[in-house]
């Protein structure tokens, strides 16, 4: 990576990778589309090398596998990154470009965050600097959690029964563990059976049903029952969060809902595809549904 120009920082170089992701995603977009933008925007893009052939890997699945291990092993305490700097509301909500001003509410545009900007400090809840232990954020809590559990299952490792520290607002550091975490999920199910606010101040069906998936596999793994909390969020969500018609066949599925403004984002059942697979151990007759 160089040492200077628009990649010159891990963050810098992570965010031109998700541009060209986002390119390359995107239905209107080719591979080539991708290519010509990953290369404006100064990478240096894997040239199409053939398919890897068992036990052959090619040169680009390489560079993945490496690029993997290097952001495993670099040290870095700055996981929650976004609540940490996108405080208050976007001083670019009244500017946003059209595909993103769309998909706001008409009555709220202009005065309405877009997806993904956290808002830290917004009401209800005002600045919070601990990043697990605020009333929002639980997308960061939520996946965070979920993989805590799969690196237990997977290693065994007692590692984060022990506290470890987590960087919050103004560098402070806040002593957490995997235990604790559970139980603060555990809390808020039981408080909230909507959900907890995944970035101030939208509920996602789907960063909910990860929170879900993390708890179910934490009861596996160290027999509690935490997960009985969240049965409150899926019951809440069978009846509003998804719409079916007098036949029985799913017409909706709310991507978030915004209680401050009484806001739903619906899409077609389609929106659905993504909260099945993560329900799909919790609740298989609703995964089920929600997939068919």
């Amino acid at each position: 990576m160089p040492s200077t120009g628009p990649f010159s920082t891990r963050r810098h170089f992570l965010k031109g990778i998700g541009v060209a992701g986002a390119a390359a995603l995107s239905p209107t977009s080719s591979a080539a589309g991708a290519e010509w933008l990953a290369r404006a925007q100064g990478l240096d893009f894997p040239e199409n090398t053939p398919r890897s052939s068992f036990p052959i890997l090619n040169r680009r699945t390489r560079g993945w596998l490496r690029f993997l291990w290097d952001k495993a092993t670099t040290p870095d305490d700055w996981g929650a990154i976004d609540w940490l700097t996108q405080i208050g509301n976007d001083p670019k909500c009244e500017n946003y470009p059209p595909p993103v001003m769309n998909r706001i509410p008409e009555r709220l545009r202009g005065r309405y965050n877009r997806i993904g900007w956290t808002a830290n400090g917004v009401e209800p809840w005002g600045l919070q600097e601990d990043p697990i232990g605020s009333e929002g954020y639980l997308f960061f809590r939520a996946w965070f959690h979920l993989v805590l559990s799969i690196y237990k299952y997977v290693s065994g490792s007692e590692k984060d029964e022990r506290p470890f520290p987590v960087t919050g607002y103004g560098d402070r550091q806040f002593q957490w563990d995997h235990q604790r975490i559970a139980s603060r999920l555990e809390q808020q199910y039981r408080a909230q059976p909507e959900g907890p606010q995944c970035e101030n101040t939208k509920i996602w069906f789907v960063c909910n049903s990860a929170g879900g998936l993390g708890m179910y596999l934490y009861d596996k793994i160290n027999g509690r029952q935490s997960h009985q909390a969240f049965q409150n969020f899926l019951a809440y969500a069978k009846d509003n969060y998804m719409g079916v018609s007098s036949d029985g066949k799913l017409e909706w599925v709310t991507s978030y809902y915004d209680p401050l403004v009484n806001y739903k984002a619906n899409g077609g059942p389609a929106a659905g595809i993504g909260v099945a697979f993560l329900v799909l151990p919790q609740d298989r007759e609703l995964a089920s549904y929600l997939y068919t």
